[in-house]
């Protein structure tokens, strides 16, 4: 714990690299954190929880992923109460051999698996008494330009991709999810909408019989408040008349 002006602050460290999906996990990460009392930092040794939100599309985007854990293992080994979590494209299948090359390595999480960070940083408060009951802090501000995906994954195979294998098949969000994500984030600041997808213009095509992306652009469309939407990131096969 971090005592600043004789306050007792939770602190939290957040690395990311990656494309636009990354950036808006990302921010859904900070968001719950934040709501959970936790401040960001920019110094890893000051924080309680230390995130790194990851990336392989490139070998280069890989090798920084190694480096930087390796740079992070003596700051998680100086200090037990540290948490230290990957999450992203670095994360496959075979849990065990990552477990077993980064033992220091607290959680491992699929790309977009907010839900289970949340999960073990809850878990992981109640076993070091810092348990949080309930919103105890305040999510900062939101950037005029908010991301807000719309959908997640990729049913195109193309061999030069490593999205399909890291990310799975496409899983298209419900409308009515994305509209409230969007309101929140216009309540919070922000004037433009960025739907974002692997293959955003597929949107719907996993749900037989259901919305477009169409559908999506009018729904977010009625959001007082809201001066622009953008969309990506697009493939020109799915695009349609409606669109």
């Amino acid at each position: 714990m971090i005592q600043n002006n004789g306050r007792t602050e939770r602190r939290y460290y957040l690395w990311n690299i990656g494309c636009q999906m990354n950036r808006a996990d990302a921010q859904r990460v900070s968001e719950v954190l934040e709501q959970r009392g936790y401040v960001p930092t920019r110094d890893p040794r000051e924080a309680r929880v230390i995130l790194l939100n990851t990336c392989v599309v490139r070998q280069s985007a890989e090798d920084r992923v190694i480096g930087r854990l390796a740079s992070l293992r003596p700051v998680r080994e100086d200090d037990p109460r540290r948490a230290l979590l990957v999450m992203g494209c670095f994360v496959g299948d075979d849990l065990p051999a990552l477990e077993a090359a980064y033992p220091y390595v607290d959680g491992f999480f699929r790309p977009s698996d907010v839900p289970g960070v949340t999960a073990f940083v809850e878990e992981w408060e109640q076993r070091q008494g810092l348990d949080c009951d309930g919103e105890c802090g305040t999510v900062s501000s939101t950037p005029v330009s908010a991301l807000v995906p719309i959908s997640y994954g990729c049913d195109h195979h193309c061999t030069y991709c490593i999205v399909t294998i890291r990310r799975g098949e496409q899983r298209s969000r419900p409308v009515a999810d994305i509209v409230a994500d969007a309101e929140k984030m216009v309540a919070r600041g922000a004037r433009e909408i960025v739907l974002l997808g692997q293959n955003v213009d597929a949107y719907g095509l996993d749900v037989p019989g259901g919305p477009d992306l169409a559908d999506v652009l009018a729904a977010v469309h009625e959001i007082d408040g809201l001066w622009r939407i953008r969309f990506l990131t697009s493939h020109p096969k799915e695009m349609s008349p409606r669109i």
